[in-house]
C-alpha cells in the first residue's frame, strides 16, 4: 500500500512538473510580442512640432527569454515626469504578462500587458480611486515606435494624452550606406 502511494506520489510530481514545464515553453514563446521593442533606443518627448531628448531606454529579454527587463535613464531628472526607472515584465498564474515598474521616485507601478492588432497597451493595475494610467506603444518599426502615456479621472472610460515619447534604435555601429 505504502509503495503504491509513493509511486502514485513520484507520477504525480512527474506529470506536475512536466505541466508546469510546458506552461513556461509557452511563457517564453509569448514574449515574441515584445521582440520590436528590444533594444537600446533614444527617447524624445513630442509636443507638436518640437522633440525634446528625455534619456534612452534599453529593453531586453531576460530569464531565456521568460521575462521582459526595462530600465530608462533620465537626460535631466528636472524635466517634468522624467524619471529614472527599472522594470520587469512577467507572466502571473492566469498567463497575463504584468510589469512592475520602480521609479526613481520612490513610486511603485504595477501594468498589465494587452495586444491589439496594431497596439500594445499596458493598463495601471492597483490603483485607488477613479484616477488610472496607461501606456499605449504603437507604430512599431524596426528601427523606431511612439508612446503615448493616457490618463484618465473616470476609471478608464475616457483617456486623455498625458505625455507622447518617440523612441529610436540607438545603432551600435553606423548604418551602411
Amino acid at each position: 500500500m505504502t509503495r503504491t502511494i509513493v509511486w502514485v506520489l513520484r507520477v504525480a510530481i512527474l506529470y506536475s512538473l512536466h505541466i508546469s514545464s510546458a506552461f513556461a515553453q509557452n511563457v517564453c514563446q509569448d514574449a515574441a510580442i515584445f521582440r520590436p521593442l528590444i533594444g537600446h533606443w533614444d527617447g524624445y518627448r513630442v509636443a507638436g512640432s518640437d522633440k525634446i531628448y528625455v534619456g534612452s531606454l534599453s529593453t531586453s529579454l531576460a530569464v531565456n527569454g521568460c521575462a521582459l527587463k526595462q530600465s530608462f535613464t533620465a537626460a535631466e531628472i528636472s524635466i517634468e515626469d522624467n524619471v529614472n526607472y527599472e522594470s520587469l515584465g512577467f507572466v502571473d498564474e492566469t498567463g497575463d504578462w504584468l510589469e512592475v515598474y520602480v521609479l526613481s521616485s520612490g513610486v511603485v507601478r504595477h501594468y498589465r500587458w494587452e495586444q491589439n492588432e496594431e497596439e500594445l497597451i499596458l493598463k495601471q493595475r492597483k490603483t485607488l480611486g477613479a484616477d488610472r494610467n496607461r501606456l499605449v506603444v504603437f507604430n512599431m518599426l524596426e528601427d523606431q515606435y511612439q508612446l503615448l502615456e493616457e490618463r484618465s479621472s473616470d476609471r478608464g472610460q475616457t483617456w486623455t494624452v498625458h505625455k507622447q515619447m518617440h523612441l529610436v534604435r540607438k545603432f551600435s555601429q553606423p548604418p551602411a550606406d
